[in-house]
């Protein structure tokens, strides 16, 4: 046990110190091609190799990883709540219903065995305070 704790710690410490000399380097220089492409908030991205996109005109910092996690939190607590909601409502299956959200928007997926429930679950999960969007994915069980 305390073999594990030590190593947890040995991992809290290498990535805070890597955090912390990342903080030093001075930012990367900015690129003058802009592909036209943007992501859902409609910042412009490039494509660099290994798939990794880049922000154009972000710049990592404290704060960001901060305002991440919280985001983070924040999302798994509205995802909480919604599944919360789905598993409260009558005459409906959530056994098979994943939830996700990401800032307002939650996803639904997975199957549920009867058609009138995948309308059902989308209303109550827009029905949540915290939802901005609903992406409703689910399908009908096949029996």
């Amino acid at each position: 046990m305390r073999k594990i704790l030590f190593f947890i710690l040995t991992i809290v410490a290498m990535a805070t110190s890597s955090l912390a000399r990342s903080e030093d380097k001075p930012p990367p220089p900015k690129t003058n091609s802009n592909s036209g492409n943007t992501d859902e908030s409609g910042n412009g991205y490039t494509s660099t190799t290994g798939g990794v996109a880049q922000l154009q005109g972000t710049q990592p910092s404290a704060g960001s990883a901060t305002a991440m996690a919280s985001s983070k939190s924040a999302s798994r607590k509205l995802a909480l709540s919604v599944r919360r909601a789905l598993s409260k409502t009558q005459q409906l299956n959530v056994s098979n219903i994943a939830v996700r959200a990401r800032g307002g928007a939650v996803t639904l997926t997975g199957s549920v065995p009867e058609n009138a429930q995948i309308e059902q679950a989308g209303e109550v999960a827009k029905g949540v305070a915290g939802v901005t969007s609903v992406t409703n994915k689910l399908s009908i069980q096949s029996q």
